[in-house]
């Protein structure tokens, strides 16, 4: 991808390269925090909190889901297929559906492109 100097189909530049790509992240709220192609996530790594739902133990067997996990916080269960979209926000502890203790972290597609040295580059 290149950013100037594009003629032809010889370039394409990286807003249509990354276009769609990526994982989408909301808040516990449904609010978009991290959506493709822009600011789509490479990779989604999660700590699943000190409830440790979803999670799978040193045994490798998967932690019960708890009565505490809240409806979205569910969705990043390591047990599911991967999910139309992540969920990250601010650590709650109150019980019920917005309860959330997960730690993520969701470096941009862009971020590791361009720590890769992969970003782009004119010709």
């Amino acid at each position: 991808p290149c950013t100037t100097g594009c003629s032809g189909t010889a370039c394409t530049k990286p807003s249509n390269f990354l276009s769609g790509k990526g994982y989408s992240l909301q808040n516990v709220a449904g609010t978009p925090v991290m959506t493709p192609p822009a600011t789509g996530a490479g990779y989604v790594l999660i700590s699943h909190g000190e409830s440790g739902g979803g999670a799978y133990l040193a045994s490798g067997v998967l932690a019960p889901s708890t009565t505490t996990d809240g409806t979205e916080e569910q969705k990043n269960y390591a047990n599911l297929a991967i999910q139309p979209y992540y969920v990250d926000d601010q650590i709650s502890d109150a019980a019920g559906a917005t309860h959330f203790d997960d730690v993520v972290v969701r470096p941009t597609v862009l971020n590791i492109v361009t720590r890769a040295g992969l970003g782009p580059r004119a010709h």
